[in-house]
C-alpha cells in the first residue's frame, strides 16, 4: 500500500473511534444506526444533536447573520445553526479524547468495507487531519494514496458538500473549533471551504458511506428549500443581480483554489504539465493513467 499524504497526525491501531450525531426525538434513526453498527461489529458513541427548534439566544448568536447576508444574501436557518453546533460538539469531544474519529450523521448507510478501511487508516500513520468518507456530489480529484485494492485516498479539487461522514484527528478538530467560534455557513459548506482553501481536502473513493433513502426527508433541506422559494418570489431585479454576482464570486474563488491545488500536486509529482482550459481553469488530472506514476 502506498503511504498516505502526511499531516503529522499519529493515529495508531485501536485509537480510532466512531461518533454519530442524533436528535433525542429521532429514535427510529438511532435504532437504524445501532443495527448497522452491530452488523459490522463496530462500537460507536452517540452525540446528542442540538435541536434547531430549541436554540438559546447564545446559540443563535454563534452565527454571524449580518456577515452571512453580505456573503450569501440570506440567513442561516435555525436547523442549520443547530446542525453546525452539533458538529462542534463532536469536534470538542474529539479534541478532548485525543483519538482520531469517524463522525457520522444518523441518516447514512455504511459499507461492509468500513471496518477494514478504519483499521487501515488507524494502522498506517501519518494520516491527513480530515478525510471525507461520504459526499453529495461527484467531484474531480487527484490521486494521493491507496487504502486497498478498491479504495483510494483522493485530493478533491472542489467541495463535494455533505457533512454526513468524515474522519477527523484531534489536531484537525482543534483547528476547526478555532476557526468556527462564530460562523456564517452551513457546516458542510464550512468544511469544504476550510480544507479546500488549504489544498488538503482528502476523500476516500469510492464513498464507503452513503446517505440512506430517508435522508431526503431532512428538516434542514425542507427549511432551506422553502426559504429559497420565498426569496425568489419576493426579490427585486437588483437583489437578483446581487445574488448572481455573489454566486460568480464564489465560483471564481473555488476555481482559484482548485488551480492552486493542481499546481501544487503537479510540482510534487514530477512537475507534470497541466493543460489550461479556457484560460481560467486548470483541467484536473483524474484518469487512471495519471494515478499510478510519480
Amino acid at each position: 500500500m502506498r503511504p498516505l499524504p502526511s499531516s503529522g497526525a499519529t493515529a495508531r491501531e485501536g485509537r480510532v473511534s466512531i461518533l454519530y450525531i442524533n436528535l433525542e426525538r429521532s429514535s427510529d434513526r438511532r435504532m437504524a444506526m445501532n443495527d448497522q453498527f452491530r452488523a459490522l461489529s463496530l462500537s460507536a458513541a452517540r452525540i446528542e444533536a442540538i435541536d434547531g427548534r430549541e436554540l438559546s439566544p447564545d446559540q443563535v448568536a454563534r452565527c454571524d447573520q449580518d456577515a452571512r447576508r453580505r456573503r450569501r444574501d440570506n440567513a442561516l436557518t435555525s436547523n442549520e445553526i443547530g446542525c453546525f453546533l452539533s458538529h462542534r460538539r463532536a469536534w470538542e469531544t474529539i479534541a478532548r479524547s485525543g483519538k482520531s474519529t469517524l463522525v457520522l450523521e444518523d441518516d447514512v448507510a455504511l459499507s461492509d468495507d468500513l471496518p477494514d478501511l478504519l483499521r487501515r487508516l488507524s494502522a498506517d500513520p501519518p494520516a491527513p487531519h480530515f478525510i471525507r468518507m461520504g459526499g453529495n456530489r461527484r467531484r474531480q480529484s487527484l490521486f494521493a494514496g491507496e487504502l486497498s485494492e478498491r479504495y483510494e485516498i483522493r485530493l478533491l479539487l472542489s467541495g463535494c458538500s455533505g457533512s454526513h461522514a468524515y474522519w477527523l484527528t484531534p489536531a484537525g478538530a482543534r483547528a476547526l473549533l478555532a476557526a468556527s467560534g462564530r460562523f456564517v455557513e452551513a457546516v458542510d459548506v464550512f468544511l469544504d471551504h476550510y480544507w479546500n482553501s488549504r489544498g488538503i481536502m482528502y476523500a476516500v473513493q469510492p464513498w464507503p458511506v452513503e446517505l440512506r433513502d430517508d435522508a431526503s426527508s431532512s428538516t434542514i433541506g425542507d427549511e432551506r428549500f422553502r426559504l429559497e422559494c420565498s426569496l425568489r418570489r419576493s426579490e427585486t431585479m437588483v437583489a437578483g443581480l446581487m445574488r448572481w454576482c455573489l454566486r460568480q464570486r464564489r465560483s471564481l474563488i473555488r476555481r482559484w483554489w482548485s488551480a492552486k491545488t493542481c499546481v501544487a500536486w503537479s510540482a510534487k509529482h514530477g512537475g507534470r504539465s497541466l493543460k489550461p482550459m479556457g484560460g481560467l481553469w486548470l483541467r484536473p488530472l483524474s484518469t487512471r493513467r495519471w494515478t499510478r506514476g510519480g
